[in-house]
């Protein structure tokens, strides 16, 4: 039996589904949210919530949501406590047998998959998409990668290749 739908929720339903994922981010800090493929969305697991903390927001694909959300925590408990990893620099040890690498994913792109989070962290929230490898094989994106498009870790960012991002603090915006 599938989940229903939020079409198929009462108002009273949705409202405390509202009340309960607020209550996570009030204690915990932010919440971590699975999503199943649709006909138009590969499955995801994403954050909301760490945009309070003046903090991106996450988004992976293509792992088991026990797997994501584990992956997440240990992201988010990373950029809590910096010093945080700069965007495009491969990451090892945050992921079992794999490497990791963070890219920036514009909002407008990044909306649909961000949904819970777009309700409940602050206006401008950034995104961060959360890319795994093999150690010493190519991420989404770089030369050499075997995915296929429609495969289970899109690339969602408009960038030809993530090693072309500067190397910027993720931690924190810097002040105004």
């Amino acid at each position: 039996m599938s989940a229903p739908s939020a079409d198929e929720l009462t108002p009273d339903e949705i409202a405390r589904i509202r009340r309960d994922i607020n209550h996570v981010i009030e204690t915990q800090g932010w919440i971590t949210l699975s999503a199943y493929p649709s006909e138009t969305l590969p499955a995801f697991t994403c954050t909301a919530g760490l945009g309070r903390k003046a903090l991106p927001e996450l988004l992976v694909f293509g792992l088991f949501p026990e797997e994501a959300r584990a992956t997440i925590k240990r992201f988010a408990r990373l950029m809590l406590s910096g010093p945080c990893p700069a965007l495009g620099e491969r990451l090892s040890g945050l992921l079992d047998g794999a490497d990791a690498m963070l890219v920036e994913v514009p909002h407008d792109i990044a909306a649909p998959y961000m949904e819970v989070a777009l309700e409940f962290s602050p206006k401008g929230f950034r995104v961060l998409q959360l890319l795994w490898a093999k150690p010493l094989e190519p991420f989404p994106g770089e030369a050499g990668y075997s995915g296929e498009p429609g495969s289970s870790q899109p690339l969602i960012t408009l960038a030809v290749r993530p090693s072309r991002y500067r190397a910027l603090a993720l931690c924190r915006d810097p002040p105004a």
